[in-house]
Order: structure tokens, then C-alpha cells, then sequence
């Protein structure tokens, strides 16, 4: 049985619950933002991306050490990462792909989550790669195979591609729906994030509620 939820809930909830992982709280928020865009697309959960699935996959594998995953490519144009959990090594990953220009493609070997890269990119709070063109190919929800991504120059506007079928960043958009959750997945999450709640006594008591002015 499904969970029908809000999206502010739920982006809440992974949120929560990566932070109770012990992910930073950046990477935390711009990894649930991403994963609820994902799963609010029944087009891309029906290619096996099921951003819950893949968020929570992620967060139980914990965070990594980003030296140890990140690898160098001596020709300067990839960014090779093996291991670790994409919702540390996702940001990273952008910020390679952004700031240097002779980075085009992007390889991800055994990455928990690896597909939530799809809506890092291409969901809400994407980075600005207007005029690119790019590609997610061959991305299991659950499996360790190598999941490529290419960025191309020259093209008109931004497109994910996904096997055979390619679509526009705003027909995913367009094709959103209301938030559905399996319960099992949704019980997983508020596990991880009851980590982050404070114990109940009467000092907690006091500090709880609204403030005083509208500004608190």
C-alpha cells in the first residue's frame, strides 16, 4: 500500500533522514529536493528510478570519504567516482562537471543511489547547465552496474535520455504527479529520521511551539 503525501513533507522527511545519517546538511537538502521531483514522475518510476528508493538507498549506505571515491582521470576530461553514496558525491560531482570546462562525462561505479543524479540535474534546483545536452544511461534502481553520464555542447535545450527515449527537462516536469510512497520505503525514512529529533522533558518543553513575534 501507498503513502500519499505532500511534497514539503516528504522532501522533510529524506531531509531528516540523511541528516540523521550524518550527511551534511546541504547535500542532505539539495539530495531530498531531488529525489521527491523523481518520485512525484511516474515516467521515470517506470524506468526503475524511483527517487524514495534511491534516496534511501544512499542514505543507509552513509557518508563516505569523498578522497577515497573520487578518482583522477589523467586526461582531465572525466570525473571517475567508485563507491560511496551519491548524496555526498552527487554536489561534488556537479560542482567538477561546472567549474571545469574540459569535464564532459561523468562515470559512477557502484554508487548507492547513483540514479538520484538524474534529478540533481534536472530537478528544481539544478545547477544552470543551460545548453547542454544530457544523457543518463543504464541506471538499475538497485544494482552496482556502471551508470554513465555525458554532457555534450551544442545542444538547443536540455534533454535526458533514458534507453531509447529521450525527453525534455520540461515534459518530465509537466508529466509530475501527486507524491506516492510505498510504506515500507516511507517507514525506512522516518527511521533515519527520528535520529534527529530531541528526546521529550520538560527542558525540550519549554523551547517548543511558535515564538513570540511573527519573525521567529
Amino acid at each position: 500500500m501507498d503513502v500519499i503525501c505532500s511534497t514539503s513533507e516528504c522532501v522533510e522527511t529524506l531531509y531528516k533522514a540523511a541528516v540523521g545519517a550524518g550527511f551534511p546538511v546541504a547535500s542532505a537538502k539539495q539530495s531530498a529536493v531531488a529525489a521527491v521531483w523523481m518520485q512525484r514522475n511516474q515516467t521515470l518510476i517506470t524506468h526503475g528510478l524511483d527517487g524514495f528508493h534511491l534516496m534511501l538507498t544512499a542514505v543507509e549506505r552513509g557518508p563516505c570519504d569523498l578522497r577515497e571515491h573520487i578518482q583522477p582521470d589523467p586526461e582531465g576530461q572525466k570525473v571517475n567516482v567508485d563507491g560511496g553514496s551519491i548524496v555526498d558525491i552527487g554536489p561534488c560531482v556537479l560542482d567538477a562537471v561546472m567549474s571545469d570546462s574540459m569535464k564532459r562525462s561523468v562515470i559512477l561505479n557502484h554508487v548507492a543511489g547513483g540514479g538520484l543524479l538524474l534529478g540533481m540535474i534536472a530537478g528544481p534546483i539544478a545547477p544552470p547547465l543551460a545548453g547542454f545536452d544530457l544523457v543518463l544511461a543504464a541506471v538499475p534502481p538497485q544494482s552496482s552496474d556502471q551508470i554513465n553520464l555525458t554532457v555534450d555542447e551544442g545542444a538547443d535545450r536540455k534533454a535526458v535520455r533514458l534507453g531509447q527515449k529521450t525527453w525534455t527537462v520540461a515534459e518530465l516536469q509537466r508529466a509530475a504527479g501527486p507524491v506516492e510512497v510505498d510504506d515500507e520505503l516511507w517507514r525506512r525514512a522516518c527511521t533515519f529520521a527520528a535520529a534527529t529529533y530531541v528526546p521529550s522533558s520538560d527542558e525540550s518543553r519549554q523551547g517548543a511551539g511558535a515564538g513570540l513575534t511573527d519573525n521567529d
